[in-house]
């Protein structure tokens, strides 16, 4: 079996000596030095043109950060000047650096954060070490580095912990990261990433009613419309945006297809057949990328707008004609029960969950209260009867903006 060839840059004064005496266990480890540098400048030079090869760097204590360094001169400003370049080459990939000296009293004493990178990291080596062990270090860091677990985790940090603000949300985006890096032409088993996908735009779309960042809206398919202000029920306040237009557009596409590609026959988009035929998953690969995007949205938005209150001064119930009763929520006590009533009209426990007393409601479906435990009560010493039930907050309108 073919095994991997690690390359690295060495970085000491006395490389040449050093690689000449060790090219043999170099070798035996699959360790190739793709260029020896013996001052820090030298290194920079290097590391510049190498830059997507190599995979780690060898770096002594007491060398210069340019020229020669004089025999038994304790300087480490060569490694001061790599430590100092660490972070900017790692914006784009991960290159582990590691410290092999015979002068570790150089380091030791030294405060603060200087040559943090190297001590929480636990990467100083010392010379009287056997070699290997720092070989076998880079080849486990390495491989690390280079697993698809490491790389999804860097390379999509932010939207993984914006996913991680709802529970589950996170599981999800990571798993569909998963599959689709590790699968780029198996579209047959990419059904349920859809299915899962849409959970996460649900998940969010209840968290955002629950904040009062939209109004309560009936389903998922009417947030976008709620978004582009054409709910038939509710509007958006004018220049509020709750959501950029770009984003919105692309929620109600996420939104469309995944429900369309739920279902395996007679829809609309036939978006099942085209899963299973198209033998590629880039579709998938677009709506991956729109939920990770709602989720930095939805993370980004709650950061900076926490007061449900607030929240729900953006928008307001449109005037809508056919309400069998419009009026303020009362909290009221039978028998030792808290109950919420509107008029004559008692409120299923959905409603406190969602209002106060106090809140005005439109009520435009109900049923009658005949199988109710409670028929009437009492409010200000005038008796009201309970003739209707109300068994979800779908069937008000919110008035509170009105």
């Amino acid at each position: 079996m073919e095994q991997n060839v690690y390359n690295v840059i060495w970085v000491d004064d006395e490389v040449d000596q050093l690689y000449e005496n060790s090219k043999r266990i170099l070798k035996q480890n699959n360790i190739n030095v793709i260029c020896k540098a013996h001052n820090g400048v030298e290194f920079r030079e290097q590391i510049e043109t190498l830059y997507d090869r190599v995979d780690a760097v060898i770096v002594d204590a007491n060398f210069c950060k340019s020229g020669t360094n004089v025999v038994g001169d304790k300087t480490i400003s060569g490694l001061r000047y790599v430590e100092s370049t660490i972070s900017e080459l790692n914006l784009k990939r991960s290159i582990p650096f590691y410290v092999y000296t015979g002068r570790y009293d150089l380091l030791k004493d030294k405060e603060d954060d200087e040559f943090d990178y190297f001590k929480k990291n636990d990467r100083i080596f010392l010379k009287d070490t056997p070699l290997p062990k720092l070989l076998e270090r880079i080849i486990a860091d390495v491989n690390h580095i280079n697993s698809l677990e490491f790389f999804l985790r860097n390379k999509y940090n932010n939207e993984l912990e914006a996913a991680e603000k709802i529970r589950e949300n996170e599981n999800v985006i990571y798993d569909t990261l998963k599959y689709v890096f590790s699968n780029d032409t198996d579209s047959s088993s990419s059904v349920y990433f859809y299915n899962e996908l849409r959970k996460v735009v649900e998940r969010i779309f209840v968290e955002c009613k629950r904040r009062k960042i939209i109004p309560p809206l009936k389903s998922l398919n009417a947030w976008p419309k709620f978004l582009q202000n054409s709910d038939v029920t509710y509007k958006i306040i004018d220049d509020e945006e709750i959501m950029p237009t770009a984003l919105v557009h692309s929620l109600g596409f996420l939104i469309e297809l995944t429900q369309d590609g739920s279902h395996s026959c007679d829809t609309k988009l036939r978006v099942d057949d085209f899963i299973r035929n198209s033998g590629n998953i880039n579709l998938l690969r677009c709506l991956l990328h729109i939920a990770m995007d709602i989720c930095m949205w939805y993370d980004n938005y709650t950061t900076s707008n926490q007061n449900a209150y607030d929240n729900s001064k953006r928008w307001r119930a449109k005037s809508v004609d056919g309400y069998e009763h419009e009026g303020e929520i009362v909290l009221v006590k039978v028998d030792e029960k808290d109950l919420y009533v509107c008029g004559e009209y008692l409120l299923s426990r959905e409603f406190q969950h969602t209002y106060q007393p106090g809140d005005r409601i439109a009520i435009t479906q109900s049923v009658d209260n005949t199988r109710k435990k409670y028929s009437e009560y009492r409010l200000n010493g005038t008796t009201i009867p309970l003739t209707k039930y109300v068994n979800s907050i779908k069937n008000a309108v919110d008035l509170r903006n009105r």
